[in-house]
């Protein structure tokens, strides 16, 4: 099969072959629901052109095995995906997804004119730059247009003024995908897993109402931001799921109410009904930091 150039390679299409070298190799996570996305990579070809690879989560230790970063291999046998904007990390429209049936031969490390393409990953920043990146009012955020901003980050600083009970400050999930879980008398129910008769794991879900010279506001807060914020785990205040008032706010948020945070936001996918979602809490000049969602292997 002939070697088709990165640069030509078109969405939809299937049965190509390249020859690349991997660049990058990394798995990706979802923090806030605590699971690992998929396996990816960056292919580098000899014109220089970089594509993104994707396999599945139960693939990545087959293709971990497979795949070593800095050589090259003959590829052929993929399906050609259009990327998505919020993942890219490349500037190719296409987006290669791997699976059991790809092969991939590992070929001597060997380019006519080597790649120089490189992607170095994010350098942390100090805490006073976290601070101010494209730094916004409450009424400036107000006023901004979710859909010309979906992937912007703000940073505001506000204090807590309430935390909203009617919504609930969390949710029990099931253990193993963080689904929402139903009772179902002795057991209990998820949409993705069935039944389970373990223990739902609480999971927090903070409605936090903030306000600062300007104007108020609410937000959202998940997992491990939440988290950061309250500075216990929602399991340690929910040791007792059966005696625990969803819709009652414990002392430990309400003690919260009247301090000052640094948040920084992003607005939802749900573009249909747009609400603020805190990614990062910064409290007293030390910022929380996360993991990202690109982890090298």
């Amino acid at each position: 099969m002939p070697i088709t150039p990165i640069k030509d390679l078109k969405p939809t299409k299937l049965s190509e072959a390249i020859k690349a070298r991997v660049c990058r190799l990394w798995k990706t996570y979802d923090f806030n629901a605590n699971r690992l996305l998929s396996l990816d990579c960056i292919l580098v070809d000899e014109q220089n052109d970089a594509i993104q690879a994707t396999m599945k989560v139960v693939d990545a230790d087959f293709f971990v095995a497979k795949l070593d970063v800095g050589s090259i291999y003959h590829i052929s046998k993929f399906y050609i995906a259009y990327s998505k904007n919020q993942y890219r990390v490349v500037p190719h429209i296409g987006m290669l997804q791997f699976g059991r049936a790809t092969r991939i031969l590992k070929i001597p490390n060997k380019f006519s004119t080597g790649p120089t393409a490189s992607y170095p990953k994010k350098q942390p920043i100090s805490p006073t730059e976290e601070k101010n990146i494209n730094r916004k009012t409450i009424s400036e955020l107000k006023n901004i247009n979710p859909n010309q901003n979906k992937k912007a980050f703000f940073t505001c600083q506000a204090e807590i003024i309430k935390f909203d009970e009617t919504q609930g400050w969390f949710y029990k999930t099931c253990p193993q995908c963080f689904v929402r879980a139903k009772n179902a008398g002795p057991q209990w129910w998820c949409s993705k897993h069935g039944y389970f008769s373990n223990p739902p794991t609480p999971r927090y879900r903070l409605v936090c109402h903030i306000k600062d010279e300007t104007r108020q506001t609410s937000i959202y807060l998940f997992g491990r931001v939440a988290h950061a914020l309250v500075g216990v785990s929602c399991a340690t205040i929910t040791k007792d799921l059966e005696n625990v008032d969803e819709h009652c706010i414990p002392p430990t948020l309400s003690n919260m109410i009247g301090s000052t945070r640094n948040f920084q936001l992003h607005y939802s996918a749900n573009l249909a009904r747009p609400y603020l979602i805190a990614s990062k809490v910064t409290n007293f000049g030390l910022v929380m930091f996360f993991p990202p969602e690109i982890t090298d292997v």
